[in-house]
């Protein structure tokens, strides 16, 4: 059996698991608090380039309630691009 989490990371990878799959499976997968202070200008970078189509699911779903709050919850209006 794969009891090693480097075991189940390579036998993830050999079956060509997406990050957000193997997150689920190995360990890692808890939940997670964590706490970020930005200027306003930096969170403008930071959504604009987290929405991007490229980027896992998981993140974008983050950047959105995060530019909502911005944008709703402090009134004030991000630029974003999508």
């Amino acid at each position: 059996g794969l009891t090693s989490k480097k075991a189940k990371a390579e036998a993830l990878k050999n079956l060509k698991a997406k990050n957000e799959e193997a997150r689920d499976i190995l360990p890692l997968s808890v939940k997670t608090t964590i706490f970020i202070t930005n200027s306003l200008y930096d969170w403008y970078d930071i959504i604009n380039k987290r929405l991007d189509k490229k980027v896992e699911e998981e993140t974008r779903e983050i950047i959105e309630k995060i530019s909502n709050y911005i944008n709703e919850d402090m009134h004030i209006k991000t630029s974003i691009t999508q």
